[in-house]
């Protein structure tokens, strides 16, 4: 009887023992895979902040690169003057020439081309447009020739036809820029109808 106590002690103790050894490394290997699992998702959420941070850091460069292509058109449509785009005519400036007047002062002879886009009545360039030439700021007066044989500035034009007009100015010096302004004579607006800036030197 009492070596069958003792036997039963002796298991008992080896019963504690292996609950004790199987806690201590069934517990310590949950714990190593339970560190191993959560690293892996700790630094995938590491970089999923990171890259939230280079986007919105990233955010304000592309809209402010945006802001500044969309002033670039209106900084160029602000240069020069007003084209008009609903005349009943159009003017093209097509280029000039050097040249002398009667007496012999220095002058530049306008080429212009005159349209009449609208349905009204024939109408002449004269009785259309006004057009000022300026030189350093000055005015130019209109330089005649000795031999005019005319410079179609007064010849009425139809509907949907063109004429050639060659206009002469007296120049104020030989070397500032010659800007060359075509109006409208009747009009509500200060549209032009063409604009142009010659460097003669």
């Amino acid at each position: 009887m009492k070596k069958l106590g003792g036997l039963l002690k002796k298991v008992g103790i080896a019963l504690v023992v292996l609950v004790a050894i199987a806690a201590v490394f069934g517990g310590g290997g949950n714990s190593d895979k339970s560190s191993e699992t959560s690293e892996p998702a700790a630094q995938e959420q590491s970089a999923q902040e990171q890259g939230e941070e280079q986007a919105a850091e990233s955010e304000p460069e592309a809209s402010s690169s945006a802001e500044e292509e969309a002033e670039e058109p209106a900084e160029e449509a602000s240069d020069g003057p007003s084209i008009a785009t609903d005349s009943k005519y159009s003017v093209t400036i097509n280029g000039y020439e050097l040249t002398e007047d009667y007496d012999g002062a220095p002058a530049i002879a306008i080429n212009y081309t005159f349209t009449n886009v609208s349905d009204d009545n024939p109408t002449s360039m004269d009785l259309a447009t006004n057009i000022t030439v300026y030189q350093d700021g000055l005015e130019c007066e209109r330089a005649y020739f000795a031999s005019d044989d005319g410079d179609n500035s007064s010849s009425k034009v139809k509907a949907g036809k063109s004429i050639d007009v060659t206009l002469a100015y007296k120049l104020v010096d030989t070397t500032s820029d010659v800007e060359v302004e075509v109006g409208q004579l009747f009009s509500w607006n200060d549209d032009l109808l063409a604009y142009e800036v010659f460097k003669i030197a």
